[in-house]
C-alpha cells in the first residue's frame, strides 16, 4: 500500500527548511500507526513521545518540550533526551549529537530516526516512495508484552470456557485439497588429520548431506502428513519414515478420531521402536475446562524461547536461563492433558521439536465416559504385535477412574497386561493418581502445594520382579522433588530440590540435585550442584555454572564451567559470544574445553533469516578435525484464495492458517456480493500464530496456527478513519483445519447518517431550537433501530443505518410529558448504498405547544 501526503515547510529553531509528513510506522506484533514526521535531505525524524507512547515506554517530556525523561522496561534503564545540550543519556552513557539531529517545532520534540536504533535498540527503516517506516527490535517491548498476555489470558480463557464469540464459525470438511510443504537440507563437510582418532578406514574427508520433506494434505476427509528423511551415510529405514492419516470430527459422540499410521501408544511395556497401526476414540481434539494447575520443569538450550502448549493451545512463553533451565505453571484439564513444548533456538534449526508429556493426572467430567483403542506392529525386525484399550470414567468431579489391557507379543513374562487407574482431587491442593498393571507394576503420584508457592511432588513405583514388559531390572523406584520461587525486592530466583533412588537386587543408586536460577542485577545465571552416590561406591559431586551477561554494542556473553568436588578440579570450561544482526541475522563465537578429555572446540556460526527460508553456516575447529556444515530450512503452502505458492521460512506442516479478507459490505447484509471492495487498515489480535499483511492487496495472512484448535479473532471497532465504516461482529471464533488456509471475510458494513434539528415553535414567541428532544428511527416494518437527543443547540445526528427506509420520529412518550406535538408528525428518508456511507440531512421537526 503506498500512502501519499502533501509536505509542507517547518522551520525549526535554526531556520533550516523541515519538511512536515505523515508517514505510517509499523512494528511486528504490535500493529501500525499514523503520526506527524519531518523531513530534511531524505533523513525523517520522528516524535519521540508519540513513539514512545505507542510501544508504551515510559516518557515524561518537560514543560517546555525540550527535554522527555524515563525508562525503557526496566526502571534502571533510566534515559534522558536533552535538546538544551544537544545529548542523550542512556544506562549513564552520554551520547552526544549535533544540533541537527534532534527537532524542536510546535511543542513536539523529534530525534533523527537512526539513533531509535543506535541508542534504543529499535532500528528504524525508513521507505521515502511509500512514506512508511519498519521498526525492528529484539527488545521484549512494554506493547508486546501486553499483547501476549492478553493472548495467554484469552487463551487461559479458552482452556476455562470464559471467553464467549458473537460469530462461530464451523469445520468445512473437504475430501481432498494438497496443502503444505516442508524441506531442510543439512550438509556436512569435516575434514580429520591423519593423527586424529576419528580417521578411521584411512579416510581423511567426511562428507554427509541429509534432506526432510513434509508433505500435508487432505485426503479422503482426514488430515495426512507424510516425512521422508534421508541420510547419505545411512541406510534408508521406515522406521525413520512417518505417515499418519486422521479423522477428526468433534460434533461426534462416540467416535471423534480415527487414526491411521503412525500412532502414539501411550504405552506401559517399552518399546523401542515405532507402531505403526490404527487408533480410535471418541476424546475430542481439544479438551473442556481447567481446574488447577501444577509446576513442570525441563531444560533445553541456554537462552532458548520455549513455548507451552496444552492440548494444542499456547499458554504462556518464557525463555531458558543460562543453563537451559525453565519451569511453567501447567494448567490441568479435563481429558487426558498433551502438554508439549516447542524450543525456539538461535539458530531457528530446531523451531519444530515438540516434547509431549502426558500429565499424570487424568480427570473427566462427572458421569462422562471416555475410550482409546489401539492395535498396530511394532517396525522392529520381529514385527511384534502391539493393542491397548483404555477406557476411563468421571465418577464426579474430583475422582475419574478406569481401566484397560495392553498386549504386546514380545513380552514373556505376562502378554495379557490388565490394569486399572484412578486420579483423586482433595480440595484445590492436592493431587493423586495412582496405577496398577498385573503382573507389570504399580504406580502412585501426588502432588501437593503448600503456603508461599511451595510444591511437592512424589511418586513410587513397584515392579514386579522378573517382569519383562518394561526394560529394566529395577525393584522399586521413587522420586520426589520440593520447588519454590524466591522473591525479594531486588532478586528473584527459582529453586528445585530432587531427590531419586532405585533399588535393584543388592543395590541402591541415588541422585540428588539442588538447582537454583535467577535474575540478579540483570545478569541470568544458573548453579545445579548434583550427587551420585551407590551402595558399592563413594558419592560423586559435580557443580555447574552458567551466566548470561549483556555487554556493549548489543553483544551478550555466556560462560560455563563444570567442577568435579572429588578430583577438586574443574572438568569442562565453556564460552559463547552472541550478537543479532539487524532483525534477521544471528552471530556466534564459542570455545569449549573439556579438560578431562583433552579436547579444545572453537565454533563460528552465522544464520540469517530470510522471508522464504532459513540459512545457516558453522565451522566447527576442533583438536585434530575441522567441520562445516550449511543448512536450510524453509516452507511451501498453497494460498486457494488467490491460487497462487507462498514461501515461508518456518515449518507448516499439520499445522493450519486463516486468510483475513476484509471487504466493504455497501448493502449490510453480511455476505459479500460483486462491486463489493476490499478494504485495508483492519486491526485485531489472534491467540497464536504469525501474522503477515500484504499491503497491495489488504489481505492478512495468520500461519503457524494449531489444528483442530478453536482460535478466537478480535477486531478493533475503531480501525477504520471513515467513521461510517463499523465492524457489526468483532469477535470472531474459528476452528483450524489441518494443512489449508481457511479464507475469513470480514464484512465491514457501511453506515448511513440521519442529521437534523428540533425547533420550539412557540406562537407567543419566536422559532428557537431544542435541546434533550429523543429522536426515533423506524425501518420499513416499523421496528425501532435507533435514538438519539438533540443537542443544546437543537442539533441532532445518528449514525449506525444500513441501506434502505426509514422513518424519523418524535419519541411519543416524550411529547406527551412535554405536552407537546410535532410538525411533522414522521419524516421519511432514504439511506443509499455508498462506500462512503449516505448522509440524510435537514430532518427539521417543529415543536408545538398544546392549548392548555
Amino acid at each position: 500500500m503506498f500512502i501519499f501526503f502533501y509536505a509542507k515547510p517547518v522551520y525549526s529553531q535554526f531556520d533550516d527548511i523541515y519538511d512536515e509528513i505523515s508517514v505510517l510506522l509499523t512494528v511486528q506484533r504490535i500493529g501500525s500507526i499514523e503520526m506527524a514526521a519531518i523531513i530534511h535531505n531524505e533523513q525523517v525524524y520522528l516524535p519521540v513521545k508519540e513513539v514512545f507512547d505507542f510501544l508504551k515506554i515510559k516518557n515524561n517530556p518537560a514543560t517546555d518540550f525540550n527535554k522527555i525523561e524515563g525508562y525503557l522496561i526496566d526502571p534502571k534503564a533510566i534515559y534522558l533526551i536533552d535538546k538544551t545540550k544537544n545529548q542523550i543519556i542512556f544506562y549513564d552513557k552520554v551520547f552526544d549529537l549535533s544540533p541537527q539531529d534532534m527537532v524542536v517545532t510546535d511543542n513536539i520534540l523529534y530525534l533523527k530516526s537512526s539513533y531509535f536504533g543506535q541508542i534504543f535498540g529499535l532500528e528504524c527503516v525508513f521507505n521515502i516512495r511509500s512514506l512508511s517506516i519498519n521498526l525492528n527490535t529484539k527488545l521484549e517491548l512494554p506493547a508486546i508484552r501486553e499483547m501476549q498476555q492478553e493472548f495467554m489470558r484469552q487463551n487461559r480463557g479458552t482452556l476455562s470456557g470464559e471467553i464467549k464469540a458473537d460469530t462461530v464459525l464451523k469445520r468445512k470438511f473437504s475430501l481432498f485439497h494438497l496443502g503444505m510443504l516442508d524441506w531442510s537440507v543439512i550438509t556436512t563437510q569435516e575434514k580429520v588429520n591423519s593423527t586424529g582418532i576419528r580417521n578411521t578406514n584411512n579416510k581423511t574427508n567426511i562428507n554427509n548431506i541429509r534432506i526432510n520433506l513434509g508433505l500435508g494434505a487432505i485426503i479422503a476427509g482426514g488430515e495426512t502428513n507424510i516425512y521422508l528423511d534421508y541420510n547419505k551415510t545411512d541406510k534408508i529405514k521406515t522406521q525413520q519414515q512417518f505417515f499418519r492419516w486422521r479423522y477428526a470430527n468433534n460434533n461426534s459422540t462416540w467416535l471423534r478420531q480415527i487414526i491411521a499410521g503412525r500412532v502414539n501408544t501411550s504405552a506401559i511395556s517399552t518399546i523401542l521402536f515405532p507402531v505403526n497401526g490404527i487408533q480410535l476414540t471418541n476424546a475430542p481434539t481439544s479438551y473442556r475446562r481447567s481446574f488447577g494447575n501444577y509446576r513442570i520443569s525441563s531444560k533445553t538450550g541456554p537462552g532458548w524461547m520455549v513455548e507451552l502448549y496444552v492440548n494444542g493451545i499456547l499458554i504462556n512463553y518464557l525463555k531458558a536461563d543460562a543453563s537451559g533451565f525453565f519451569t511453567f505453571e501447567v494448567p490441568i484439564v479435563y481429558g487426558s492433558s498433551i502438554v508439549k513444548f516447542r524450543f525456539y533456538g538461535p539458530w531457528g534449526e530446531e523451531q519444530v521439536q515438540e516434547q509431549n508429556i502426558v500429565t499424570p493426572f487424568s480427570f473427566l467430567p462427572a458421569r462422562e465416559f471416555e475410550y482409546n483403542v489401539t492395535a498396530g506392529i511394532v517396525s522392529n525386525a520381529n514385527k511384534t504385535l502391539f493393542t491397548r484399550a483404555n477406557f476411563n470414567y468421571g465418577l464426579n468431579s474430583r475422582v475419574t477412574a478406569g481401566g484397560g489391557i495392553e498386549y504386546l507379543s514380545s513380552v514373556t513374562s505376562r502378554k495379557p497386561m490388565p490394569f486399572v487407574n484412578a486420579s483423586i482431587r482433595a480440595g484445590t491442593q492436592i493431587l493423586f493418581s495412582a496405577e496398577y498393571t498385573y503382573g507389570v507394576r504399580a504406580k502412585t503420584t501426588f502432588n501437593f502445594k503448600l503456603p508461599y508457592n511451595l510444591q511437592v511432588d512424589a511418586n513410587y513405583i513397584k515392579y514386579k520382579r522378573g517382569q519383562t514388559a518394561i526394560m529394566n531390572n529395577f525393584d522399586d523406584e521413587r522420586r520426589i522433588v520440593l520447588s519454590a520461587p524466591i522473591r525479594t525486592k531486588k532478586f528473584v530466583a527459582f529453586s528445585r530440590l530432587s531427590l531419586y533412588q532405585i533399588t535393584i537386587p543388592r543395590l541402591k543408586f541415588t541422585t540428588a540435585e539442588l538447582l537454583l536460577s535467577g535474575v540478579l542485577a540483570g545478569v541470568s545465571a544458573n548453579i545445579t550442584t548434583s550427587a551420585i552416590y551407590t551402595t558399592s561406591s563413594s558419592p560423586v559431586l559435580s557443580s555447574n555454572f552458567s551466566a548470561t551477561f549483556r555487554l556493549p554494542k548489543g553483544f551478550r556473553m555466556t560462560p560455563q564451567a563444570q567442577y568435579q568436588y572429588n578430583n577438586k578440579e574443574w572438568s569442562m570450561l565453556k564460552c559463547e559470544i552472541d550478537k543479532n544482526i539487524s532483525s534477521n541475522g544471528f552471530l556466534n563465537v564459542g570455545y569449549e574445553k573439556n579438560i578431562v578429555a583433552k579436547t579444545n572446540f572453537v565454533t563460528l556460526g552465522i544464520r540469517y533469516n530470510f522471508s522464504f527460508m532459513q540459512a545457516a553456516f558453522s565451522v566447527r575447529q576442533g583438536n585434530n578435525s575441522i567441520s562445516t556444515t550449511e543448512a536450510g530450512r524453509g516452507s511451501i503452502f498453497y494460498n486457494e484464495n488467490n491460487k497462487k505458492f507462498i514461501f515461508n521460512n518456518l515449518s507448516n506442516v499439520g499445522l493450519g492458517g486463516l486468510i483475513i479478507l476484509p471487504y466493504l459490505d455497501i448493502n449490510c447484509n453480511g455476505k459479500r456480493d460483486r462491486g463489493e471492495p476490499k478494504v485495508a487498515g483492519l486491526n485485531f489480535t489472534v491467540n497464536g500464530g504469525r501474522v503477515e499483511q500484504n499491503l497491495k492487496d489488504t489481505v492478512i495472512q495468520i500461519t503457524g496456527l494449531e489444528a483442530y484448535t478453536n482460535y478466537f479473532i478480535k477486531m478493533d471497532k475503531a480501525s477504520f478513519d471513515n467513521v461510517a465504516w463499523k465492524i457489526s461482529h468483532p469477535t470472531v471464533s474459528v476452528v483450524v483445519e489441518p494443512n489449508y488456509l481457511k479464507v475469513l471475510e470480514i464484512p465491514v458494513a457501511v453506515m448511513g447518517e440521519a442529521s437534523g434539528m428540533i425547533y420550539l415553535n412557540d406562537i407567543a414567541q419566536s422559532k428557537k431550537s431544542k435541546g434533550r428532544v429523543l429522536i426515533n428511527f423506524y425501518d420499513h416494518n416499523s421496528n425501532l433501530v435507533g435514538r438519539t437527543i438533540s443537542e443544546a443547540d437543537g442539533y441532532f445526528s445518528f449514525l449506525g443505518l444500513a441501506p434502505g427506509a426509514y422513518t424519523a420520529r418524535i419519541d411519543e412518550n416524550q411529547l406527551q410529558n412535554l405536552r407537546m406535538i410535532s410538525y411533522p408528525a414522521s419524516i421519511p428518508f432514504e439511506i443509499k448504498p455508498d462506500n462512503e456511507g449516505d448522509v440524510v440531512e435537514k430532518l427539521e421537526f417543529d415543536l408545538i405547544p398544546l392549548l392548555k
